[in-house]
């Protein structure tokens, strides 16, 4: 399994880095996972040499405007192009995103049929032979999630926007790829108090890894308002050994 990172950006993209999603790419089947959906989604899989009609299942980790705005320029694009489309969400995301897509007619025959699961009805929300992946609630605003993928004896977890929580903490292990919000360096943390409350800041990822010990740690979802920002996001973990700063459309390889 290969995943690509679409955009790192927090919700202010630079000229660099788009808004944070995440694709999940399973090389046998074929099959594509979206994870969150900020814009330029068929710019992106043109990119990539992927054809964007055989998308069929999106993961909404929350309803703020950085995480669902592509969702109707994606839909719209595959006007009589795609049958059907899943979007995995939580009950309160999933009735904003209704809400969304009826104020653009997105709802008639012509677009795909659009299924709406709950991501917390079930242990797995979604399941086949050798990936199951499972929600668990974060710290961010309401209804938000992180997921926990399960790749035959892999374990990725990525928290979406969070501060810090245990939920996150309890499932990180030797074998864990830590996909983890890394908004900002402490020194801008500690400029702007409120960030706490919804996001994590470097030093503290820093202490999360030193604690729990993941296989890799890799940051996303980088607020970069300011000159030399990422700079001091690095010299923030740069104690930590095991890690990855993925740019936009890197990939990591999950064998």
């Amino acid at each position: 399994m290969k995943i690509i990172f679409l955009g790192t950006a927090a919700s202010i993209s630079t000229k660099e880095r788009d808004n944070t999603s995440l694709l999940l790419c399973k090389s046998r089947s074929r099959e594509l996972i979206l994870i969150d959906c900020p814009g330029s989604l068929v710019s992106k899989f043109k990119k990539l040499n992927l054809n964007y009609t055989k998308l069929n299942k999106v993961i909404i980790t929350h309803h703020h405007p950085d995480h669902i705005y592509g969702l109707v320029s994606l839909i719209h694009s595959q006007y009589k192009l795609n049958k059907k489309l899943t979007i995995f969400s939580s009950n309160f995301s999933i009735r904003i995103i209704k809400k969304f897509l009826g104020l653009f007619n997105l709802t008639s025959k012509n677009y795909p049929k659009i299924s709406f699961i709950d991501v917390f009805s079930q242990k797995y929300f979604f399941k086949n032979s050798d990936l199951k992946i499972s929600a668990f609630k974060n710290k961010h605003c309401k209804g938000s999630f992180g997921i926990n993928i399960i790749y035959k004896n892999k374990n990725i977890v990525y928290s979406s926007d969070t501060a810090l929580t245990k939920n996150i903490e309890k499932l990180i292990n030797k074998n864990t790829y830590l996909i983890h919000d890394c908004t900002a360096s402490s020194k801008f943390f500690k400029k702007h108090l409120s960030l706490y409350n919804l996001h994590t800041e470097a030093k503290q990822l820093k202490a999360l890894a030193f604690r729990t010990k993941p296989k890799l740690l890799i940051p996303i979802h980088f607020l970069l308002l300011r000159k030399n920002e990422f700079k001091n996001i690095k010299k923030d973990l740069k104690e930590v050994k095991n890690i990855f700063l993925p740019e936009d459309f890197s990939s990591l390889y999950i064998r």
